[in-house]
């Protein structure tokens, strides 16, 4: 699989998304603090450690779960495609198809093409960089 590369718009939607108010400046920093090459985006595995680290700050399970299901908007218990699309569109932000299917692909260890809670909570619980 090609590496998905994230920058400043697809990481201050998924912040935005789960409720973090982030400016641009903190998110640039914290893009800088974990990209390796300095391309000024970042791969998907240095996106996740970097998520992890911010969920982190809030990580109880009832914050979790506010956070899918502000993105499960369907409320089917799963984040499709779909619920990316919608979601993005409400925040204002433009993200490819292929992206948002790169983004669900990495998180979906079961591979029915969507993210359950279980699979978003292990996402977000790994590994950290201390943000």
């Amino acid at each position: 699989m090609d590496k998905v590369r994230c920058g400043s718009e697809i990481i201050s939607f998924v912040y935005r998304a789960l409720g973090f108010e982030m400016t641009e400046e903190q998110i640039n920093q914290m893009i800088a603090d974990v990209d390796k090459d300095g391309s000024g985006a970042i791969d998907y595995e240095e996106f996740e450690h970097m998520m992890t680290a911010k969920i982190g700050e809030r990580d109880s399970k009832e914050e979790l779960t506010k956070a899918f299901r502000i993105i499960d908007q369907d409320r089917n218990g799963k984040i499709s495609n779909i619920d990316i699309q919608r979601i993005a569109k409400e925040l204002g932000v433009n993200l490819t198809l292929d992206e948002i299917q790169d983004m669900v692909q990495e998180a979906d260890r079961n591979g029915d093409g969507e993210i359950d809670f279980d699979e978003f909570t292990k996402m977000m619980r790994r590994t950290s960089y201390g943000y």
